[in-house]
């Protein structure tokens, strides 16, 4: 097994080769296939095949024993009493289904329904040894093949639809999701298949350039770095991290030998990409479209990034290029040249503020030198702070002693979209905004304290939204009110579509102002616990969002039973005929006991979380 990662040559009864954890010219690696054991005479590196797994692909114990039995083919199943509810067993089947339409898309990738995808990766000067690297596909253009091969090897629908691979229709109708689009298979950090994006090969201005997988029970778009099961080894080596905007420019820069390139997949960076970056660098290269929209992106990056403790530097790319087409149209060594004149995140975020304009008056450069210190303010190692201050004040011209006052009474910085460039001199007229808080909270529309509670899940809890949908199977016609519904509509639209959800659902939903002013209650409300508990050294309990949900759902059933109660009491105080009054009771006879038994599961947790009766809605 370790002989996958490591050349080596039989020596005796030991093997020898060069050391993968420290650069060395002379073997002094040995492997004892009998004992399953390695040691390096150089850096004294030693363990079994588990512990070089761990170390060489930097898996935690239970990734490593799992990766090394799947290349056995020996199955390790779940303890039943790990799996209560079957969800292991759920995932493990969505899995297989990804794997499966990995495999089904390159088969059409090779076929005559291929053509178009294969003209595509050609056009991006993608080699035959890449394509396969990379597991890339084409989807063909039709309604249901996908579908109809994977049920005819034994997937179900629900399995199909828990791996987002088919869209069914009210009517019960299927067809799949991607059709007619080149297919980037999306890998999570062990290299599992948990999604895809799918790439328009035919320009339509009717239809999205990129479809995403949605939001499932094995992907969750905000933890996923496109590439990075193939690139954390060459990352960990060098400690750094080429971070680009889309696939197209990941695989280019891998075939061009930068092979520590990953991208996000369908959202925008998040902390949580961010942060498995972290297991493996120190220092994260941003490397994005030179266009306003990647500039944005860069600065949002940037102000994430340094939060985190990650060291950020930016390259910058000549003006309408993308790493992709510098390669395809200057070469490899052009983003080298690039990724050499590399700049710190200050000196980016200061030549970007200088070309916006936003520098010519002195309230902006004190707005700019604000923002950037509210930036520094949030870098952990409180040891760098005075060195980026002391950066700032040379890039500033301004007086070192003055930005350290400053910096001592400085808050950390806010969102990204505070710290934006202006170009305006002039005072800034008010944008109409949804209603607050505290304005708007006395005049709210009425819905359900449930529905509230469950909106407020899938805006506010991390990977609420998914649980709502796939473990709860919970849509929009479950809910009481129309406001509800059509704010968990605009919802789902934005966590598919956009990757700004707040931003959609405040400028772009289609939200009248009642359901604008629900959402910025719910947002406004959502409270976390205080940062400050851990200086106490007490573990807080998990977050228990099934539970949450679980309870509003019953509360939502109650609802819907007590005034179909109510309704069959009306009924039979106005309707004569004896059978129709005898049908109406054993219906009313049967709610009844549907909502006793409702009624025992709510109390049983009603001491641990329940929301106030409603009597009307």
């Amino acid at each position: 097994m370790i002989g996958a990662h490591v050349s080596l040559v039989k020596k005796g009864r030991n093997y020898l080769g060069l050391c993968p954890f420290h650069k060395e010219k002379t073997p002094s690696f040995n492997v004892n296939r009998e004992k399953g054991f390695y040691k390096c005479f150089g850096c004294g590196r030693s363990g079994d095949t588990i512990k070089f797994m761990q170390e060489y692909l930097h898996l935690d114990f239970l990734e490593a024993v799992v990766q090394l039995a799947s290349r056995l083919n020996i199955h390790i199943p779940d303890e039943q009493n790990d799996d209560p509810n079957g969800e292991h067993a759920r995932r493990d089947a969505a899995l297989q289904a990804l794997k499966a339409a990995v495999q089904y898309f390159q088969t059409v990738l090779d076929s005559s329904d291929g053509a178009p995808a294969r003209n595509f990766f050609a056009a991006r000067g993608f080699s035959t040894e890449t394509i396969k690297e990379f597991q890339l596909g084409a989807a063909p253009a039709t309604w249901d093949s996908l579908y109809q091969h994977l049920t005819a090897n034994g997937f179900t629908l629900d399995q199909l639809n828990d791996a987002g691979l088919i869209v069914q229709r009210d009517d019960g109708s299927v067809y799949d999701r991607f059709r007619g689009r080149a297919m980037f298979p999306l890998h999570d950090h062990q290299g599992r298949t948990v999604g895809f994006s799918a790439r328009q090969l035919v320009a339509d201005p009717n239809s999205p350039k990129f479809v995403n997988s949605p939001q499932s029970v094995v992907f969750d778009k905000s933890r996923v770095l496109y590439g990075l099961d193939l690139a954390r080894r060459e990352i960990a080596d060098v400690r750094m991290a080429l971070l680009v905007e889309g696939q197209a420019d990941v695989v280019s820069m891998h075939q061009a030998g930068f092979k520590n390139t990953v991208a996000t997949s369908g959202t925008s960076l998040t902390v949580e990409h961010l942060g498995l970056l972290k297991r493996y660098a120190d220092t994260v290269t941003l490397v994005y479209d030179a266009d306003e929209a990647g500039q944005k992106a860069m600065t949002r990056a940037i102000e994430l990034g340094v939060s985190t403790g990650l060291n950020i530097r930016c390259a910058v790319l000549p003006a309408g290029e993308d790493p992709d087409s510098v390669i395809r149209s200057k070469g490899a060594q052009a983003i080298a040249t690039a990724l050499d004149n590399a700049t710190s995140w200050l000196e980016f975020q200061v030549d970007r503020y200088r070309k916006s304009g936003a520098l010519e008056q002195p309230s902006g450069q004190s707005a700019a030198v604000r923002t950037m210190l509210g930036w520094i303010k949030s870098v952990p190692d409180v040891i760098q702070q005075p060195f980026l201050v002391r950066e700032l004040s040379q890039l500033f011209d301004i007086d070192e002693e003055l930005l350290l006052r400053q910096l001592s009474t400085t808050n950390k910085a806010q969102t990204p979209s505070h710290s934006e460039p202006s170009t305006r001199t002039e005072t800034a007229q008010p944008q109409q905004q949804p209603p607050s808080a505290g304005t708007a909270t006395r005049h709210l529309p009425r819905i359900h304290p449930a529905e509230r509670e469950i909106l407020r899940v899938a805006l506010t809890v991390e990977n609420g939204l998914t649980d709502i949908q796939y473990v709860f199977r919970l849509d929009a016609s479950q809910f009481i009110t129309d406001i509800a519904r059509t704010i968990f509509n605009a919802i789902i639209v934005g966590a598919e579509e956009h990757p700004d959800l707040l931003h959609f659902l405040q400028n772009d939903a289609g939200l009248d102002i009642p359901a604008q002013a629900i959402v910025a209650d719910i947002l406004t409300s959502a409270v976390s616990p205080s940062t400050q508990w851990h200086r106490f050294e007490v573990d807080l309990p998990a977050f228990e969002t099934h539970r949450l949900i679980s309870n509003a759902v019953d509360q939502l059933k109650r609802f819907k039973l007590d005034a179909e109660i109510h309704g069959i009491k009306k009924q039979l105080s106005s309707t004569p005929d004896f059978d129709d009054q005898r049908k109406l009771l054993h219906r009313l006879d049967a709610i009844l006991q549907e909502r006793s038994a409702l009624l025992q599961r709510i109390e049983h947790h009603s001491q641990q979380h329940s929301w106030p009766d409603v009597d009307s809605v």
